[in-house]
């Protein structure tokens, strides 16, 4: 989902900075970089200090 959004330039906007450029014309192809990802997921939920998020993903080892 990040890899679509930073292709698609959903995100360019807001990781970029004055003194900081994304050029998303160089991230490779999904294919080249699949094998690095795990599955993983996360939420998050109100409470009563504001938000709070958890992110987790399996072990293993990754894909050749």
């Amino acid at each position: 989902m990040l890899y679509e959004a930073l292709k698609s330039g959903a995100l360019t906007e807001a990781l970029s900075k004055d003194d900081f450029e994304l050029d998303i014309s160089t991230l490779p192809e999904f294919d080249v970089l699949k094998k690095y990802f795990q599955p993983s997921g996360g939420f998050m939920k109100p409470d009563e200090r504001g938000w709070f998020m958890m992110g987790f993903s399996l072990k293993g080892k990754a894909k050749e």
